[in-house]
C-alpha cells in the first residue's frame, strides 16, 4: 500500500498477529489484547508490548476505547491492510471504498485475564545481584517472529539469569514502545 494512500489505522509493517498463539489449552493467549495504551500478544514462548500510538495513527481520544478489548490475529492482519479505519465503541470501522465492513472485537470477555506481560517485563529488569548467565539457547523461530511484528529485525537483547526471560527491544527504540520477551533454554 502506498503511503499517500493511508488514511487512519494500524501500519502495515507491525506484524502482531505473528506472535499470537493457536493453542486450545490456553485460548487467551489466541488474541491480540488491548490495554492502557498499549498492544500485547504472546503465545507463552514469545510475546511483545506495543505502544500502540507506534503502531497506528487512530484519534488519540479514540484509544481508550480498546483498553480492556480483545481481536483475533486474523482480524488484526485484515486491519493491517486496510487503508482508512476507525475505532467505533463495537470494534474498527474499515471506511475503504473497496471492503467497507465492521471488525468486531471477541464478544464476552468479561472474565477472561490476559497474562501479566508487564510483571514478566518487570521481574526480567530486576536481574540485580543475581548470578549471572554464560549460556543461553534461543528458537531462531521466535525471534524471526519477534522481528515481524516489530517491523524490523534489528533487535536489540537484554539477559536476565535462567529463570528470567529475555528483554527484547527494536532496533535504536530500547523501552520505547517496543518491548519484547523470548523464553530461553538452558544449553
Amino acid at each position: 500500500m502506498a503511503k499517500k494512500d493511508f488514511v487512519q489505522g494500524f501500519y502495515p509493517e507491525f506484524q502482531l498477529e505473528k506472535l499470537v498463539a493457536k493453542d486450545d489449552n490456553r485460548p487467551i493467549l489466541n488474541y491480540i489484547y488491548f490495554a492502557h495504551g498499549y498492544a500485547y500478544a504472546t503465545d507463552a514462548h514469545v510475546g511483545a508490548k506495543m505502544r500502540l500510538t507506534d503502531i497506528c495513527n487512530f484519534e488519540e481520544m479514540d484509544l481508550p476505547k480498546l483498553d480492556g478489548k480483545f481481536i483475533t490475529a486474523k482480524t488484526y492482519e485484515q486491519l493491517r491492510k486496510c487503508k482508512h479505519v476507525i475505532i467505533t465503541d463495537e470494534g474498527f470501522q474499515v471506511l475503504d471504498k473497496e471492503n467497507p465492513c465492521l471488525l468486531s472485537f471477541v464478544k464476552d470477555t468479561e472474565d477472561w485475564h490476559y497474562p501479566s506481560f508487564d510483571k514478566v517485563i518487570d521481574e526480567a529488569k530486576e536481574i540485580k545481584g543475581k548470578e549471572p548467565v554464560t549460556e543461553v539457547g534461543m528458537n531462531s523461530e521466535l525471534l524471526y517472529r519477534l522481528g515481524k511484528a516489530f517491523g524490523s529485525h534489528r533487535l536489540w537483547y537484554k539477559f536476565g539469569t535462567p529463570r528470567n526471560t529475555i528483554l527484547v527491544y527494536r532496533g535504536e527504540q530500547r523501552g520505547y514502545g517496543f518491548t519484547g520477551i523470548v523464553m530461553p533454554f538452558l544449553l
